[in-house]
C-alpha cells in the first residue's frame, strides 16, 4: 500500500492563497470597473437594450413568481397592465442613468458598476415608494400593498440586483470585445474639422496625440524608428472620437496615450503618471480617468502591476 502526502507544502500553501486572491481581486475589480462607452453600438441600443431586459426580467418575477404579496386570482389585462408598470418604471432609471449621469456629472465618467447599481436601485426605490401607493389608491380591486419606504428599499433591491446582475455580465462582455477591438492593427485615418486634411497612419505606430492651441500633435513612430509629429487643425475631443474604437485612450484632457505602448507606471489613485517606450518624457493621468484607464490597461495587459 502506497501512502501519499496529506499535507500541502509551505509552497503549494502560498500559491492556494495568490489564486485564492487574484480571483478575489479580479471579482471586486469588475464590480467595481468603469461604465465605458460601447464603440461598436454608438447609436442608442446599447442604452435600450439592457434596460429593457432588466424591465421585461422585473415584469416577468412580479407575474409569474409572485413576490411580496402582491397577487391577483384571475386573469385580468387591466391587472397586468398595472402591474407592467414596475418593469416599465424600473426602464427609465437605467436607461436615463447609462445615457445622462456622464454628461450631468462630467467628472464622474468612470461611475463604476456597483455605483451605478446603487444609485439607479434608489431612484427605483422612490419610484416603487410612490407607484406602490398610487396604486393602492386608484385601484383599490386588485389589492395592491401600499409599501413603506423602508419596504420599498429592501424589495427594489431584491428584484433590482438580478437584472442589474445581468447587466454586469453584459459590460464585462462588451468590456471583452472592447479588448479585442482595440487591439486590432488596421490602419486609420485621422481627419480635420473641416475634412480638407486628413492623416492615415497605423494604429501601432501612434505614440500619443496633444493638444496645441487649435490643433493636434500626432506624435508617432517611423519605420525607421524615428519620431515625428504631424499637425491637424482640430480638436483633441473631436480625435477622441474618432479614435473610441482603438487603443488610443484619453488620459488627460490634453493627451491622447496608445495603451500599447505604456511601459511604467507610477503613482496612485490620487496621483499618477505613465511612462511610453521609446520616450523620455512623463504624461499625467487625470484624477478622474485614473479608474478607467487602470481597467483599460487591466483588459490590455491581464499580467501588469493593475492585477
Amino acid at each position: 500500500m502506497k501512502y501519499y502526502k496529506t499535507m500541502l507544502s509551505g509552497e503549494d500553501f502560498i500559491g492556494i492563497i495568490r489564486k485564492l486572491y487574484k480571483k478575489t481581486a479580479n471579482l471586486i475589480f469588475f464590480y467595481n470597473a468603469p461604465v465605458m462607452r460601447i464603440p461598436f453600438l454608438p447609436n442608442s441600443h446599447s442604452v435600450l437594450l439592457p434596460a429593457f431586459l432588466s424591465a421585461i426580467l422585473v415584469i416577468f418575477i412580479l407575474i409569474f413568481l409572485k413576490p411580496f404579496g402582491i397577487y391577483y386570482d384571475h386573469f385580468d389585462i387591466y391587472y397586468f397592465s398595472l402591474l407592467a408598470g414596475y418593469g416599465l418604471l424600473s426602464f427609465f432609471p437605467i436607461a436615463l442613468l447609462e445615457r445622462y449621469y456622464p454628461k450631468i456629472y462630467p467628472s464622474c465618467k468612470t461611475i463604476s458598476f456597483s455605483a451605478g447599481a446603487v444609485i439607479t436601485l434608489s431612484v427605483i426605490s422612490a419610484i416603487v415608494w410612490k407607484y406602490s401607493h398610487f396604486l393602492h389608491v386608484t385601484a383599490p380591486e386588485f389589492h395592491f400593498p401600499a409599501f413603506s419606504f423602508p419596504d420599498a428599499v429592501f424589495k427594489a433591491f431584491a428584484v433590482g440586483l438580478i437584472p442589474l446582475s445581468i447587466r454586469g455580465i453584459f459590460i464585462n462582455m462588451k468590456a471583452h470585445q472592447i479588448k479585442e477591438l482595440s487591439s486590432r492593427k488596421d490602419a486609420i485615418q485621422l481627419t480635420s474639422a473641416d475634412g480638407r486634411d486628413w492623416f492615415k497612419i497605423d494604429q501601432e505606430s501612434i505614440l500619443f496625440i496633444k493638444s496645441s492651441d487649435n490643433y493636434v500633435e500626432i506624435h508617432y513612430k517611423t519605420d525607421d524608428r524615428k519620431i515625428r509629429k504631424r499637425l491637424i487643425r482640430n480638436t483633441i475631443s473631436a480625435l477622441e472620437e474618432q479614435l473610441i474604437a482603438t487603443s488610443l485612450f484619453r488620459c488627460h484632457r490634453s493627451f491622447l496615450v496608445n495603451l500599447e505602448k505604456v511601459c511604467d507606471v507610477e503613482g496612485n489613485r490620487k496621483s499618477m503618471v505613465l511612462f511610453l517606450s521609446g520616450l523620455h518624457m512623463e504624461i499625467s493621468v487625470s484624477r478622474t480617468r485614473i479608474t478607467e484607464f487602470q481597467y483599460r490597461m487591466k483588459l490590455k495587459k491581464p499580467e501588469s502591476v493593475f492585477q
